[in-house]
């Protein structure tokens, strides 16, 4: 499984549009309705979360491409995009979306 600082470098890898990595190394550039937000890897708190998810959602409404969310057993999520990219079990609905959001832009 991925930490959310692997999936937020993935992220500014693949879609340097939308995500970007600063010079600081848990530092990314998050673009929201052409607006860059500093997202910073270390810090997971509640706000921050929020706004990677609401990103995702919205990045994927774009690409009209549906995401849905599932408990697991162990009380962590799953995210999956257009019935078939699936994320691994996550803590947190935002890092699975992300985990998920990943295998579209790879796909």
């Amino acid at each position: 499984m991925k930490t959310y600082q692997q999936l937020l470098q993935q992220w500014s890898t693949l879609a340097p549009n939308e995500c970007r990595a600063t010079e600081n190394l848990y530092a990314f550039m998050v673009k929201y309705n052409n607006t860059l937000r500093l997202v910073c890897s270390d810090n997971l708190d509640k706000h921050t979360l929020d706004f990677v998810l609401v990103t995702i959602i919205n990045h994927c409404l774009c690409r009209n491409s549906r995401i849905e969310f599932a408990s697991v057993v162990s009380g962590e999520v799953v995210a999956t995009i257009s019935g078939g990219l699936r994320s691994q079990p996550y803590s947190h609905i935002a890092i699975a979306a992300l985990d998920a959001y990943i295998q579209l832009l790879e796909f």
